[in-house]
């Protein structure tokens, strides 16, 4: 009784197999497995990359089909990929027949048909009903095929009648609802087919086909995911699902909140061109620099799976003043060379540098100017990170060594910077101020005979961006310019407690990039200390006022270059540092410290 059953079983399965049709036509032909009929002359199988396509290959204007037999029709799924390399019309279209009772797709037939092709500008994928030569349409997508177009195609049809119709890009399997619509006309079907038309020559090898599948519908259950939160601004973000998602649902406010007090978006929107992508915006701005938390609950996919509820963490940093820092700039670059300027993430945040623009400032009506955003993309400048501004990369990495080569930033133009003075500025989309630059070619190192292409690099990015003496020339030994990583003359003083310290004890200023500066650090614990520095030689004479009636910071650092007054270089030995400060109260105090200028013996 087994063997019997066995071997009813084995006589019927090629009846079961034959009911699904499916071919992706690996094979290189389209001669059998399934067996192709019609205008045969008129296709081809051609090699396009490493796989096999469908494709017409006709030589005048005509009308050319293809059909194959199946005989599945009740709650059945269609699946097809096509390609039309122009504009589809009511004279030059293609059609996929789902259903015929007839061979011949070119004749009289009872059935059901796709057709990309019609005489309006926003074409549209069409499902019709065929009653001998009379065709009604049943229903019509939304998807535009205006223009030259690709995209995998999937039908269904359920035993009461009602037809859907979904699309998705090409390659992918996102597939996005089009339309829907009833009639049963028709009960049973006995081909599957195509049918291109072309009203010139030039349209006769433009028709693709390919991964042709027909069988039980597949039943999706699997619930839609968040793949992703993108923080667009302060208050909007886009949610990107694991899958196209359903309008309704997926535009109801109530399926969104995020905690913080921000709560429910005021406007919700899915993505005209892409269904996983819907745009939320808030009321209230989302919290800055700590976890924000979407919760998303009853979001539906296409087939209507509905999400569970669905948390995800998400981050807003918005940059404040001196988050970031101008940290070197070329303003005077060589004659075939170009300005650069080079930002430092001095904070702990993460920052967006689509949110930042690089500007310079006119004083005279005390605004910014020449604002040239950095990049319409998404780029996180991390904390510790460095990132350089210019309008030709390859250029700058050509004259320069740079340690980081992946961090420069190709930005369309830039702030006119003249090469004697002028500003550099970071601002937010807010036109609120950064960080600014009031640059001169007078803080250049005084020994160097030219400064053409040496950068102005900042001594340490702590301290206060204006202090002329927090900048320096970039060394000799670096090339004059240290593009993406740590400048050579940066030089971060310890912190003390003491109210006057140096470091180090013994500088050379030779431009070589090692100790060229001597840091007089102060910390005095409140500020609006008025202070006089001068530097004397061993003999007493006077070298350099190095600050005059100068307001301080309750602490911070002033450097000195080892130029005299004269601009000339002091001598090798041992000075003296005269740091005078006295209060409102009239309370003076003076401090003296020694240090010792070397240099390498001739």
């Amino acid at each position: 009784m087994i063997n019997k059953i066995i071997i009813s079983f084995l006589f019927l399965l090629p009846l079961f197999l034959s009911a699904q049709v499916t071919d992706n036509f690996s094979d290189g032909n389209f001669s059998d497995n399934p067996k192709w009929s019609g205008d045969d002359s008129l296709f081809k199988c051609n090699l396009a990359d490493t796989n096999y396509i469908l494709q017409l290959d006709a030589t005048i204007p005509k009308t050319a089909y293809l059909y194959t037999s199946n005989t599945m029709f009740d709650s059945t799924e269609w699946r097809f990929y096509m390609k039309m390399n122009f504009s589809p019309s009511s004279t030059s279209y293609a059609r996929v027949y789902l259903v015929s009772d007839n061979s011949n797709l070119n004749g009289s037939l009872n059935g059901y048909y796709l057709q990309f092709g019609e005489t309006n500008s926003t074409d549209v994928i069409r499902l019709f009903k065929q009653t001998g030569t009379s065709s009604a349409l049943i229903c019509s997508g939304t998807t535009s095929i205006a223009s030259a177009f690709e995209i995998n195609v999937k039908v269904t049809r359920s035993k009461n009648g009602t037809w859907k119709i979904f699309s998705a890009p090409a390659f992918t399997q996102k597939y996005n609802f089009e339309g829907t619509g009833s009639d049963m006309s028709f009960k049973s079907t006995s081909y599957l087919g195509i049918l291109c038309k072309f009203s010139t020559s030039s349209y006769n090898k433009n028709f693709y086909f390919d991964d042709f599948f027909v069988g039980n519908i597949s039943v999706d259950t699997v619930l839609p995911k968040i793949s992703d939160i993108k923080v667009v601004s302060g208050n909007k973000i886009d949610v990107v699902f694991s899958e196209f998602v359903e309008k309704n649902s997926s535009e109801n406010i109530l399926n969104y909140n995020v905690n913080n007090g921000v709560g429910n978006p005021a406007t919700t929107i899915r993505d005209i061109s892409d269904s996983t992508i819907v745009h939320l915006t808030f009321s209230s701005e989302f919290l800055n620099g700590a976890e924000n938390i979407l919760t998303v609950n009853g979001v539906k996919d296409i087939t209507g799976n509905t999400m569970t509820a669905t948390y995800k963490i998400f981050y807003f940093y918005h940059p404040e003043a001196l988050d970031i820092v101008i940290n070197e700039i070329l303003f005077n670059p060589k004659n075939d060379g170009v300005d650069f300027v080079e930002l430092y993430n001095r904070s702990a945040k993460i920052v967006d540098l689509k949110e930042i623009n690089l500007c310079s400032f006119d004083t005279i009506k005390n605004i910014l100017i020449s604002i040239d955003a950095i990049t319409q993309q998404t780029y996180f400048l991390n904390p510790g990170e460095y990132v350089v501004l210019t309008i030709a990369p390859d250029k700058v990495k050509s004259q320069y060594f740079t340690s980081n080569p992946n961090v420069f930033i190709k930005m369309n133009s830039l702030p006119s910077f003249n090469n004697d003075k002028g500003f550099v500025v970071i601002s937010d989309k807010s036109s609120n101020i950064i960080d600014m630059f009031k640059y001169s070619e007078k803080m250049h190192f005084a020994l160097l005979n030219n400064v053409e292409g040496v950068s102005l690099e900042r001594v340490d990015f702590n301290r206060p961006t204006q202090d002329a003496t927090n900048w320096h020339s970039a060394s000799e030994t670096v090339g004059y310019a240290t593009p993406g990583y740590k400048n050579s003359q940066y030089n971060s003083a310890d912190s003390s407690d003491n109210a006057i310290t140096i470091s180090p004890e013994i500088f050379s200023p030779d431009n070589d990039g090692h100790n060229d500066l001597l840091n007089i650090s102060y910390n005095f614990f409140q500020p609006d200390y008025i202070a006089n520095i001068a530097i004397y030689d061993s003999n007493g004479r006077l070298i350099k006022n190095l600050a005059k009636n100068k307001r301080l910071d309750a602490k911070g650092i002033i450097s000195w270059d080892g130029i005299n007054e004269t601009n000339e270089k002091c001598r090798m030995g041992i000075y003296v540092i005269y740091f005078e400060t006295f209060d409102l109260q009239g309370k003076v105090k003076h401090y003296k410290k020694t240090c010792v200028l070397g240099g390498k013996l001739k």
